[in-house]
């Protein structure tokens, strides 16, 4: 990876991990509290999805939850073992230092 975000990211999925390619991947599991660290050292629990055959988990945020519910329903359990299909996509997100929306790459799922 030659994003510098990848120098401290090693845990989770990111969208340079992606090589901006389209990856299908099989739900092995799905985790509800799962704590981390975020910047600036707050920790918190974010629920993380499980890739069958993959090193890297995603952490979910609302959007992408809410997009593998419409493929497969609103019930968590009913994920495992389905597909989904990542890629890489961008996001509006607030820049503190500006005080203005910015473009951010992220992760989408279809």
């Amino acid at each position: 990876m030659d994003h510098w975000e990848a120098l401290f990211d090693k845990t989770y999925l990111r969208w340079f991990h992606l090589q901006g390619k389209e990856v299908k991947v099989e739900i092995a599991k799905v985790e509800k509290d799962v704590e981390m660290t975020i910047r600036g050292g707050l920790k918190v629990k974010r629920p993380v999805v499980f890739f069958k055959g993959k090193d890297k988990p995603l952490v979910l945020n609302v959007t992408n939850a809410s997009s593998i519910a419409a493929l497969h329903g609103s019930r968590v359990k009913a994920w495992i073992g389905q597909s989904i299909t990542l890629h890489q996509s961008e996001a509006d997100g607030f820049d503190k230092d500006t005080r203005k929306t910015i473009k951010k790459e992220c992760i989408r799922i279809k």
